[in-house]
């Protein structure tokens, strides 16, 4: 009986896992790719790396 109960659990445990890790790699793939389409987008703009920054606290 027991031997029923922790064989889902496992099963969910790792769904879970790789759930949580898709999520996470995801997640950050995204973030780089807006990373260098900003970068991409104020470079051709003509702005520098280091204003970025400025630009955006001085935004909000």
């Amino acid at each position: 009986m027991e031997f029923n109960k922790k064989v889902p659990l496992l099963t969910l445990r790792r769904y879970l896992l790789c759930g949580v890790t898709t999520v996470i790699l995801s997640f950050y793939f995204l973030t780089l790719v807006i990373a260098i389409s900003i970068e991409v987008v104020f470079y051709t703009t003509g702005y520098d790396s280091l204003s970025i920054p400025n630009t955006i606290f001085r935004a909000s």
